[in-house]
């Protein structure tokens, strides 16, 4: 009798280990005792909302490299590196005396061809006069006529110059296009520079751009609630263009997003863009800890039947989010699975709810 018992022990201990549960557990089971788990109900949905995250680089709405359309001698620059301005400020100067002597001398000579002209005019109503008693021959009239039409064009050749000289001198100023911050400033004091000579980089204050590329799978318009995580800090992002070009060197999209914030700085630097998009799949989320390793790659959870038995339940991971999964498999809304407690109960072991 004593080796009945033994022997009723060994199978209760065999079967223990083939059902992956411990010796007690085999008895329990043998004993049709109910171990208490934890259960939930599974809530299917017909599809969810999936984080992802792309690398991009920020950038500044615009830029520019910003150089005097003449060249000449450094003479004054009026802002630092991270200096604010406003459009239409002065950013720095070249020198002008030389333009301004030759504008000098280019006006004083003007005022003496329009003095010649008055006098020629003057002469030419005499002339008139004098021809028309007799007193005086007709090409005299002439020749003074032709002197006052050569007289005009030098007037206005001298005044084609000085406009030209204006031009250039109010061209000494190097002026802000828009309201911007200042980059790197590029020439010193007394540094002669060439026309077009990059002196001063800008960028447009107040607005941002981020360049980010896209898998070419993905629909960019389908991107939920963009937003920029700049160095922890997050921003709105609003999409205003794809280009029409691929990125050969990452097989990717290059979308383009405005960045909705007054001020923001760091332009060129990595950062990410964060969205959700909508996964089109059916299935429900479970706790991590409730499943258990399949065969094939499959991964299987414990349902609960209407009369508190246990049984798998085959399902494929579709999406992760820290300790849950979102699962996809042959169950209903509603099927209760054992959520606390499955690595302790193998298929066919009765249970109950604690």
């Amino acid at each position: 009798m004593a080796l009945g018992a033994a022997a009723l022990a060994s199978v209760a201990l065999l079967l223990g280990g083939v059902w992956g549960g411990k010796a007690g557990q085999g008895l329990a089971s043998v004993s049709g005792q109910a171990v208490p788990v934890g259960l939930m109900s599974l809530r299917v949905e017909d599809q969810i909302l999936v984080n992802r995250q792309f690398l991009g680089r920020l950038e500044a709405s615009q830029t520019a490299e910003l150089g005097f359309e003449f060249g000449g001698i450094i003479a004054q620059i009026t802002v630092r590196e991270g200096d604010s301005v406003r459009k239409g400020d002065v950013l720095a100067r070249v020198s002008r005396d030389a333009l301004a002597l030759e504008r000098q001398a280019v006006a004083a000579n003007l005022q003496t061809v329009q003095n010649r002209l008055a006098l020629a005019l003057a002469e030419i109503t005499r002339l008139e006069r004098l021809v028309a008693r007799g007193a005086a021959p007709a090409n005299s009239l002439d020749r003074a006529r032709a002197e006052s039409y050569a007289l005009g064009a030098a007037i206005a050749e001298a005044e084609g110059a000085l406009a030209r000289l204006d031009l250039r001198l109010r061209d000494t100023d190097l002026t802000a296009p828009f309201d911007a911050v200042v980059g790197a400033t590029r020439a010193t004091l007394g540094e002669a520079v060439a026309a077009g000579q990059p002196v001063i980089s800008i960028f447009e204050r107040g607005r941002a751009n981020f360049r980010a590329g896209l898998p070419m799978s993905l629909d960019p318009a389908a991107l939920q609630n963009p937003r920029l995580d700049v160095n922890g800090r997050i921003y709105a992002l609003t999409l205003h263009a794809l280009r029409p070009d691929i990125d050969l060197r990452s097989n990717t999209r290059i979308a383009l997003f405005t960045v909705e914030a007054e001020e923001i700085t760091g332009f060129g630097q990595t950062a990410s863009l964060l969205a959700e998009l909508p996964l089109r799949q059916r299935g429900a989320w479970v706790p991590v800890d409730a499943m258990r390793p399949g065969s094939q790659g499959y991964w299987t959870l414990l349902g609960v039947t209407e009369t508190q038995v246990a049984e798998p339940i085959a399902i494929e991971v579709r999406h992760l989010r820290g300790d849950m999964a979102y699962v996809s498999g042959l169950f209903e809304d509603g099927t209760q699975i054992i959520s606390i407690g499955a690595h302790k109960i193998v298929p066919g072991q009765t249970v109950r709810a604690e």
